[in-house]
């Protein structure tokens, strides 16, 4: 049928480990939906091959190697286009940890070769991490635009098996995965 099937070892194309990616399912990607390529439902209604939810590096690599293979592609999110790591995660807390290690380590060393008095600037140091986080959501969309890829801000919600509502707009697609990264918990207490 219409399904697609799983890539046999590696990453992927040009992912290393030689993996190739699944054959096309029947209709998606053959030359109708070239011809769509990068318009999709934007374009007149044509279904997209993949509408992904979320743009974290899941989605971004999925959507990337879809497109690249030819199926006209989407990715839908409400949050500002990146993954949480870069965003809110990882990234940001090592800029910020790195300041507080840096007193620290200086505060270990008093008397032993290491003299004067350090203090953080909580907001030149928030300022520091802004230059690596502001910049994302943008260079995100900018790569999804380089790839042929069109990228809808807003809540996506399932008004059936194959379309999604976008703030107004429904999208038919093919396939949908579903990238949109963990939620938190908040505590119970």
């Amino acid at each position: 049928g219409g399904r697609v099937r799983r890539r046999v070892g590696g990453v992927g194309p040009g992912g290393g480990a030689g993996g190739r990616w699944p054959r096309r399912p029947r209709g998606v990607g053959r030359r109708e939906d070239k011809r769509q390529a990068g318009r999709g439902a934007r374009g007149g209604g044509t279904a997209y091959g993949l509408a992904g939810i979320g743009t974290g590096t899941a989605a971004q690599v999925a959507s990337s190697g879809v497109r690249a293979a030819g199926w006209s592609v989407a990715v839908i999110d409400h949050q500002p286009f990146g993954e949480a790591g870069a965003l809110r995660g990882c990234d940001p807390k090592k800029m910020l940890i790195s300041g507080a290690e840096a007193i620290d380590m200086a505060r270990r060393m008093r008397g032993r070769g290491v003299t004067g008095e350090l203090a953080i600037s909580w907001s030149d140091l928030m300022a520091f991490k802004r230059t690596f986080t502001d910049p994302v959501p943008a260079n995100h969309e900018q790569r999804y635009a380089e790839h042929g890829i069109d990228a809808f801000h807003g809540q996506a919600r399932f008004t059936g098996q194959t379309t999604i509502e976008v703030d107004g707009p429904t999208l038919p697609a093919r396939h949908v995965p579903l990238a949109n990264g963990p939620r938190p918990m908040p505590p119970t207490f």
